[in-house]
């Protein structure tokens, strides 16, 4: 949260997800998000490594390197 807020003080739009699930739900939905910022351990069973490979992984919107 201290770096969500710290973000949007600098004019950043920034999204905020529960869990992975729900972060891949954003980034299947919008097409302008260049950072992505995770926590090593997240709830739902997906941890910050299966959430970048998952990303990676090539889709219909998603433009991650």
């Amino acid at each position: 949260m201290f770096a969500a807020e710290a973000l949007m003080d600098e004019g950043y739009r920034v999204f905020e997800a529960h869990d992975a699930r729900d972060a891949l739900a954003i980034l299947d939905h919008r097409c302008d998000i260049g950072v992505v910022l995770t926590d090593v351990e997240m709830p739902g069973g997906m941890d910050n490594l299966a959430l970048a490979g998952t990303i990676r992984e090539p889709g219909p919107k998603r433009s991650f390197s």
